[in-house]
């Protein structure tokens, strides 16, 4: 399988198969855990900006994608994903390190390999779609058959096949001026799987559709992924679809790895506060250790002492006088109306600012001690009329339920 790069300029990128057939290959069904498909080794890239001043998007990075794995590249905008992919796609020439796709050596600092583009086993969705305004729909699924010159019989079920897949299969002989955002999107996708690649990059390729579309398009991928058995790397910044389609997430900082894990690890059990304000909403207090025992660490914040249980904390080494953040997930806390006398054990006093419906749930927004505010979220519709604005409350979590990490150096958002 290679690729065959008609404008990469413009990003478009199609995959062409010699000798294979048109379905995915039987090895894209392999459970995960076998050999990777993708591995990545300490691998650099920098950039020198206007001016003179040097930037390292991909600064050592080490990553393995499985068969049958789907690993989503999550952050923020500058921190090296897409960068990342772009180099395992061979759109970008790392500086160093090593990029073997499904045991091939396609770029090797030390042994002087760096295969182009359309030499690598892969195929690829863009966030612009990249689809010839001049051929219709099934001409644009085509096109990566058309050019290894599959016969046109084969082509023919096979690019009909796919758009039933991916749910355009009326659309065949339209223009994508003529289809929606959302429609074009599948198109893109059935022609990245066309060819039957084993391994399929996707460039933040739901970021241009609206909510609904993109919550339907997340779970179509999902099923096909898992049908198909194609191994991926996702760049995306948005969280849920992270924690929707990823067996594992890798959260970049600046470069960096800041975690990798499944979405229920990254999520419950961040290694920093950088992940945790990242992945999903969560309240960030910082303290000092003041005491361990055989279960707790206490740690006193500007608001009173808060309780961790040792077994959640992130730090495995810790000492009376280390500074340290707290993590309080807003699902995690409770919230009650103040009452008269001392503040029950592991809660905070404050003040309600706010009441944010949003559906599932209701934000309730309290001000802190300090000053800092902190979200809650309640489910219980019925205890809203308590919480109203202006209302002094104190908000509380069990130790199993609050996180401890390393303190931070980079100031709340």
């Amino acid at each position: 399988m290679t690729f065959a790069a008609a404008d990469i300029s413009r990003g478009e990128v199609f995959c062409r198969t010699k000798g294979a057939s048109l379905a995915v290959s039987s090895t894209a069904s392999a459970p995960r855990g076998g050999s990777p498909r993708i591995e990545i080794v300490d691998l650099v890239k920098s950039y020198r900006r206007e001016g003179g001043a040097a930037i390292t998007p991909v600064n050592h990075i080490d990553l393995s994608v499985a068969a049958n794995e789907l690993v989503v590249l999550l952050g923020p905008s500058g921190c090296g994903k897409t960068t990342l992919l772009r180099c395992v796609a061979g759109l970008e020439r790392p500086d160093a390190g090593e990029i073997v796709i499904d045991g091939k050596t396609v770029f090797s600092s030390k042994k002087g390999i760096y295969l182009p583009a359309d030499q690598r086993a892969i195929s690829m969705v863009f966030q612009s779609y990249a689809l010839w305004p001049h051929m219709t729909v099934s001409e644009n699924v085509a096109y990566p058959l058309n050019s290894r010159r599959a016969p046109k019989t084969e082509i023919a079920v096979r690019v009909q096949q796919v758009l039933e897949m991916v749910g355009v299969g009326g659309l065949g002989q339209q223009y994508p001026s003529r289809i929606s955002g959302g429609q074009q999107q599948r198109v893109a996708l059935a022609r990245a799987l066309v060819g039957g690649s084993s391994v399929v990059l996707f460039d933040e390729p739901l970021s241009n559709v609206d909510a609904q579309v993109r919550a339907q398009l997340r779970f179509e991928l999902q099923a096909m992924q898992r049908r198909l058995g194609f191994s991926g790397l996702y760049v995306t910044h948005d969280q849920t679809e992270a924690m929707e389609l990823g067996h594992r997430v890798a959260v970049l900082d600046a470069g960096v790895m800041a975690a990798l894990g499944t979405p229920h690890d990254v999520y419950n059990n961040p290694p920093n506060d950088y992940v945790a304000r990242f992945v999903g909403v969560a309240n960030i207090w910082g303290g000092t250790v003041t005491s361990l025992d055989g279960s707790t660490i206490a740690a006193k914040t500007p608001f009173g002492t808060l309780l961790v249980a040792k077994r959640v904390s992130q730090l495995a080494d810790i000492a009376v006088g280390d500074a340290v953040s707290i993590v309080a997930r807003p699902e995690n806390l409770r919230i009650d109306v103040a009452t008269p006398g001392p503040l029950p054990e592991n809660a905070v006093a404050g003040t309600v600012e706010a009441q944010l419906f949003s559906g599932a749930h209701t934000e309730i927004i309290a001000r802190l001690a300090d000053g800092q505010l902190a979200t809650v979220w309640v489910h219980d519709q019925s205890r809203l009329a308590a919480l109203v604005v202006g209302t002094d409350v104190h908000l509380s979590a069990a130790p199993t339920q609050l996180r401890l990490v390393p303190a931070s150096s980079v100031a709340a958002p």
